[in-house]
């Protein structure tokens, strides 16, 4: 499928989208495989013209901290291509995937070719740094029950319009998904979650999570951060 309009072809046209794939070697791949690793000295460029993946960092202790899951058609990798350092992150894709891989020299002729590419890449550059600076800021001023509210409202906004009343995730994060997304124990999300189950807001089974009330649930999430969720 065609995706114009879309993430990093977001200002390009379907003809340009066609021209563009038809230039490069793709590869598929399945879920859990991993593109990146935090420490590698590779430069490669991933251009995901299918499918999701994670990007996340382990610390030593083995826990997960999830950055953002970014959705095709985008980069993935340009960061280490144009500053020659480590590799800072691990990416997994999260769904069978489609991609091309590009040198570093590539990507940036791959760019430089193609304006209407390289605005769209700024694009959604800009949109991942808003989002990680807002993800930095939940983490530091807020308490882990305002931060998993926000987290949901977060989801909701991605998975249904902007009036809906309730919100469907299936399938739904796991409860360890939702924890590297939060910076909480498993533990502490379920209590979390589960209480907000008996208020009445979620409710929760093995593979579906509902926001039954996202008008309640947003008033729940602390007012300075009711925008960057999803409130109005």
């Amino acid at each position: 499928m065609n995706k114009a309009g879309q993430g990093v072809y977001s200002d390009m046209t379907p003809d340009e989208v066609s021209g563009l794939e038809a230039g490069l070697q793709w590869t598929k791949a399945p879920a859990g495989t991993r593109l990146i690793e935090t420490g590698s000295r590779d430069t490669s460029v991933f251009l995901l013209a299918e499918g999701c993946a994670r990007i996340a960092r382990f610390a030593e202790s083995g826990r997960e901290i999830s950055y953002t899951d970014v959705v095709a058609p985008c980069f993935i990798g340009d960061l280490a291509a144009m500053t020659g350092d480590l590799r800072s992150v691990d990416v997994t894709l999260q769904a069978p995937a489609r991609f091309a891989r590009l040198t570093a020299a590539g990507f940036s002729a791959l760019l430089q070719a193609s304006p209407a590419l390289a605005l769209g890449h700024i694009r959604t550059l800009s949109i991942l740094v808003r989002d990680l600076s807002d993800r930095v800021f939940t983490a530091i001023a807020y308490p882990l029950h305002d931060r998993l509210v926000i987290e949901l409202l977060r989801m909701a906004r991605d998975a249904v319009q902007s009036e809906a009343a309730s919100a469907v995730l299936d399938p739904a994060p796991s409860h360890y998904d939702i924890s590297t997304r939060v910076g909480g124990h498993r533990e502490a999300v379920t209590r979390a979650l589960n209480s907000l189950a008996r208020q009445g807001l979620v409710s929760l089974s093995r593979n579906r999570l509902a926001i039954l009330d996202l008008n309640r649930l947003r008033a729940l999430a602390p007012v300075d951060a009711r925008i960057e969720a999803g409130g109005n």
